[in-house]
């Protein structure tokens, strides 16, 4: 009851902020969640947009003093941006977390950004992941650092295949970032390629340092819980067998020092997952760096 009421009053404290509509060309408004950036990438050969939080204390859209900032970078951002905004003030304001600089990064096309290679479902698509976390690496980070005073602590947050690029950076590039936020990653993609890909790397790495949170929706039919979906052969629990999986992997290699957590949302469908699985992770994850 208790996680409830809290997952309550998060939603309740976003969808007020969301009221305030993000827009580069606001003027005359007392407060916007954000500004827009553009710039183009010489590695994705296109012109690229983020949108920006900096915190309500230090003025919202702009550096005021000489204080540093977390970062958290969110994909999907047309779709998350605000939700993490609403979360990190609300726990800023309670000192559950330091005050966050967000970047929510927005896709010209998310499933070539977010997935590498093929897949059978997706036969005319070519994921180009790679050459994304090339740009994210090369170029948007070091802007980010050079323009704001941020800190090296970095969050990266995916949803779907978002989650799929995420657990990718974490067991290819875990330096990348300090901490990640996997909702309802999509890691059955290629016929499980990462999870196959995490089973030698979870047992040799060392992972001093790092955090990640797993939010899980509720994928099943009426009856069926998370020990007997893993019997289940169908494309429909794919997603979540998948997960579990990398789940049980994780917990064999304890010895790696990856601090990790993960919840099965009962109530939450692979969409409204994402607001209590962000939360959720963020207060897992930013509580300890405050």
């Amino acid at each position: 009851m208790r996680n409830h009421k809290r997952s309550v009053i998060t939603f309740i404290y976003a969808s007020v902020l969301l009221l305030f509509s993000f827009s580069a060309k606001a003027q005359n408004n007392n407060f916007t969640t954000g500004f827009e950036e553009s710039s183009i990438s010489k590695i994705l050969g296109q012109q690229r947009k983020v949108w920006i939080h900096i915190p309500i204390s230090n003025g919202g859209n702009e550096i005021k003093n000489k204080d540093r900032y977390p970062v958290i970078y969110v994909l999907d951002g047309d779709d998350n941006f605000n939700a993490v905004v609403s979360i990190t003030e609300h726990m800023s304001q309670q000192a559950l977390c330091p005050p966050m600089i967000v970047v929510g990064i927005l896709h010209p096309d998310r499933m070539i950004d977010l997935t590498i290679g093929p897949d059978n479902e997706f036969p005319n698509l070519i994921g180009k992941g790679d050459q994304f976390m090339s740009y994210v690496e090369k170029e948007l980070i070091p802007h980010i650092d050079s323009t704001y005073l941020t800190t090296s602590f970095r969050t990266f947050i995916g949803h779907s295949v978002g989650g799929l690029t995420v657990i990718n950076t974490l067991i290819h590039q875990p330096n990348l970032f300090n901490a990640y936020i996997s909702l309802d990653g999509a890691i059955w993609w290629d016929h499980q390629k990462i999870v196959k890909e995490a089973k030698p790397a979870l047992a040799k790495n060392n992972y001093q340092g790092k955090s990640l949170f797993i939010a899980l929706a509720n994928r099943m039919e009426r009856g069926v819980d998370t020990l007997a979906v893993q019997k289940d052969t169908t494309e429909n629990t794919i997603l979540i067998r998948s997960n579990l999986e990398f789940i049980k992997d994780i917990s064999r290699n304890k010895n790696n020092q990856l601090r990790f957590n993960h919840k099965y949302y009962e109530n939450d469908d692979h969409s409204s997952l994402r607001l209590v699985g962000e939360y959720d992770g963020l207060r897992f994850i930013l509580i300890f760096i405050n």
